[in-house]
């Protein structure tokens, strides 16, 4: 009996595998992004917010203006106090932000504008809640800091 020999074109090329890897892996993402997200609307309204509370003030203190946030029906957006009114507009390139139907924007404030941030730094304390229906993260801004409280703080 002879021995059987594989013919040198048996089995696959390196090249042909990583082409089936690559393949592999673009589907995989592909599935990836499809899924929900594991994070909650009211989570994720909750890090924009802060992220925007602490860039208004930072664009305060170096444009040397007041800066309020005010809470709009869809959101919230920045206003810029003039002397004698407070302005709309984008101060320090803080865009209106729309939270989206399930997200709501609760706050202790009341009045235009709910919270306002002093060129000088010295900012008083501020609470506002995010609800999603199902979830509610608070962000509260006291002293130049930013703390997120609730689920996935």
């Amino acid at each position: 009996m002879t021995p059987h020999r594989a013919s040198p074109r048996a089995g696959y090329s390196l090249v042909e595998v990583m082409v089936v890897l690559a393949v592999v892996a673009l589907l995989a993402g592909a599935a990836a992004l499809t899924l929900p997200s594991g994070t909650p609307a009211a989570q994720r309204a909750a890090d924009r917010l802060a992220l925007d509370l602490m860039r208004a003030e930072r664009a305060a203190i170096t444009s040397g203006d007041f800066i309020g946030l005010t809470v709009t029906g869809e959101g919230y957006a920045f206003t810029r106090f003039d002397g004698e009114t407070w302005q709309s507009g984008e101060p320090g390139g803080l865009r209106p932000v729309r939270l989206g139907d399930e997200v709501r924007l609760l706050t202790e404030s009341e009045g235009a504008p709910a919270y306002w941030f002093d060129p000088t730094g010295v900012n008083g304390a501020a609470r506002f809640v995010l609800d999603d229906g199902e979830h509610r993260v608070a962000v509260a801004f006291a002293n130049g800091a930013v703390r997120i409280e609730g689920e996935g703080a």
